[in-house]
């Protein structure tokens, strides 16, 4: 998030969030719920179905990444 000027504990915190969550969906170990991407909207001004889009793109595109190595 340095693009942002915020650290991962930063965003959790003015979330009302689990320093984890944070820190493990930029991992790309978790995903985006809709409850955090609510809760991203409001710290944001973004809408939740752009959260929601990028966390379905990000997990279209994790299949298709080992199926083309695996190809």
């Amino acid at each position: 998030m340095p693009p942002l000027g915020l650290s991962a504990r930063t965003l959790a915190r003015e979330l009302g969030v689990p320093s984890n969550r944070i820190s493990t969906i930029l991992a790309g170990d978790r995903a985006v719920t809709p409850e955090t991407a609510i809760r991203l909207e409001e710290r944001s001004g973004t809408s939740v179905e752009f959260w929601l889009n990028l966390q379905m793109m990000h997990a279209l595109e994790v299949p298709r990444h080992h199926m083309r190595r695996a190809a």
